[in-house]
């Protein structure tokens, strides 16, 4: 009921979705991604989409794609870019961070500007932060120039009100002005349900109560 709640609740309604999702691990929010991109494709808003992941996920996304989703999910590698497999009009892509941040030829070869994105997805977004300068830039690259950003991650700010703002800077660089330093805030940021959905496992329960 939770999926349900924040995918036809919260995402769908939104025109030009920006969200970061912050449930606890366990919740399936892999499942709330996908089951949001497969319907944005049925409703026409969403051609195509890229996936960012740890390196180590690539794999686990595209299995679960395949069991939950019909596949279609295909990653991208340095030879994918080096034989020009993007230009082949597939819809949906997965890439390693890592691989992005430091990959110059796959940074052009995925940048907005040359495939038009309409939706983006990170996985364990928290990795997005101004102390990992590579991984930043690569989030501020796609999340910014892409009309669609959905950010998932179980910890949001890790007690660090300052890397929480550099995230939700990501989500929605109009509502939260990027942060100029490692220097905390004297007041913390509070976003709205439109912007920002987290809840406890222990808060959760099926379709029956």
């Amino acid at each position: 009921a939770h999926q349900m709640n924040a995918v036809y609740g919260a995402m769908l309604p939104q025109p030009r979705m920006r969200f970061l999702l912050a449930d606890e691990p366990g919740t399936g929010k892999t499942i709330m991604a996908g089951l949001y991109l497969r319907e944005m494709q049925r409703l026409g808003f969403v051609r195509s989409a890229l996936i960012v992941v740890p390196a180590h996920l690539v794999s686990k996304w595209i299995a679960d794609f395949e069991r939950f989703f019909g596949g279609g999910l295909r990653p991208i590698t340095a030879q994918t870019v080096r034989e020009h497999g993007l230009d082949s009009g597939h819809d949906l892509w997965i890439v390693s961070l890592d691989l992005l941040s430091v990959n110059g030829a796959v940074q052009d070869a995925v940048h907005p500007d040359r495939m038009g994105w309409d939706a983006v997805v990170f996985d364990e977004a928290h990795r997005l932060t101004p102390t990992a300068v590579g991984y930043y830039q690569a989030g501020e690259m796609l999340a910014l120039n892409t009309p669609r950003a959905l950010l998932m991650t179980a910890t949001p700010h890790r007690g660090k009100e300052w890397l929480f703002r550099a995230l939700l800077h990501l989500v929605d660089p109009e509502v939260f002005p990027a942060v100029e330093s490692n220097k905390e805030p004297s007041r913390n940021v509070k976003p709205g349900r439109v912007h920002f959905l987290r809840r406890m496992k222990e808060d959760l329960v099926d379709f029956d109560g």
